[in-house]
């Protein structure tokens, strides 16, 4: 999405639930004009759902999403559409070539159709003056191409910061998701019970 100054969204103590599951606990962000962005957390930490509600998919249970100084959920069906004109997306799984990286898939329709260098590729995002926001689990990758990046974690925002600052954050569910080490406050998966009870093996 293009726009000229500030920032292009805004969401405020917002809040969404999947019947009982509180996915969004009052996340608070900006998406400044002109940057890319990313979104970090483990599965089911609500990155997907955040975009959905940006793109009027879903509408909050409290809170707002603005883009472009417009309330998304106030939006009829003709200005969602009008909205959506300005917004694209690449979608992650089945959407994607799972032997390139995610700048090589992003930078694929530009090397098919333009002759642009793979430098001009890379400052594209400037050149155009896009937005864009960058959704995944992927740190390494992402930390490379971000301007700014949020960490989700249990439906609130924990920390926000550069990639510098990410990347050097002593708060322990940052610097574990960071670095991807197996052990701290981050679970990385959904609490189940241990496979020995699905297969009454010690009972």
């Amino acid at each position: 999405m293009r726009g000229t100054s500030g920032n292009l969204i805004e969401i405020e103590d917002l809040h969404f639930s999947y019947g009982t599951n509180e996915v969004l606990k009052g996340i608070n962000l900006v998406v400044p004009r002109g940057k890319v962005v990313g979104i970090l957390g483990v599965s089911g930490s609500g990155k997907s759902t955040i975009l959905k509600l940006i793109g009027g998919q879903r509408r909050p249970s409290r809170g707002l999403v603005r883009v472009d100084r417009r309330v998304i959920h106030e939006l009829d069906n003709k200005g969602l559409y009008e909205m959506r004109r300005d917004m694209g997306m690449m979608f992650q799984a089945g959407g994607l070539f799972s032997d390139m990286s995610v700048y090589d898939n992003i930078a694929f329709p530009m090397r098919e159709l333009t002759d642009l260098t793979e430098e001009l590729i890379r400052r594209l995002n400037d050149a155009l003056g896009a937005t864009s926001i960058i959704v995944t689990y992927d740190v390494s990758e992402t930390i490379k191409a971000v301007d700014y990046a949020y960490f989700i974690h249990n439906g609130l925002v924990v920390a926000g910061g550069t990639p510098a600052e990410l990347l050097n954050s002593s708060d322990p569910s940052v610097h574990q998701f960071i670095h991807a080490e197996p052990d701290g406050p981050v679970a990385f998966h959904y609490p189940l019970q241990p496979y020995t009870s699905d297969l009454r093996l010690g009972a």
